[in-house]
């Protein structure tokens, strides 16, 4: 249970991490305020609390996440008791990042129409190239790691 735990905060803060990076690099890349992310009308109660629950579907995610590995990883164990820890372990965890990088893969695939479809207005620019090239790589990359590392345990 505890292990569940530790996973789940380090989802949580690095969540938070990421939300202060991106915020850190908005300000300087547009030249806004700090308040400003804070401005939603009602004293900046909205967006803590968007942020307070994104933090906890965060810690949520690691928290589950590890328990379905954990469970997981039992599971698989009982199908192949003649192999050794290490060589099983290795074996699981190949299975395990081409699972991932399959649903990835497609995660990343499927946001190119719908960023095409939700915020491109008129003729593409510099901008949305540069996302949808982003998007592609990423599912290139994703992609690719399922195909290496695509084991069946």
């Amino acid at each position: 249970m505890k292990d569940n735990l530790k996973y789940g905060f380090a989802a949580l803060i690095g969540w938070n991490i990421l939300i202060v990076l991106m915020a850190i690099l908005a300000v300087h890349v547009r030249g806004i305020e700090y308040s400003a992310f804070f401005d939603d009308g009602i004293g900046g109660i909205g967006m803590c609390l968007f942020l307070l629950l994104w933090s906890l579907i965060w810690f949520y995610i690691g928290y589950d996440s590890r328990r379905k590995f954990v469970s997981e990883k039992q599971f698989y164990k009982e199908y192949a008791p003649l192999l050794d820890k290490k060589e099983f372990d290795k074996l699981f965890i190949s299975h395990y990042v081409s699972r991932v990088s399959r649903v990835l893969a497609i995660l990343s695939i499927t946001a190119i129409p719908w960023y095409i479809i939700g915020y491109v207005r008129r003729a593409f620019d510099t901008k949305d190239w540069a996302i949808l090239a982003v998007l592609v790589l990423l599912s290139v990359v994703f992609f690719g790691v399922y195909k290496i590392k695509n084991v069946s345990v």
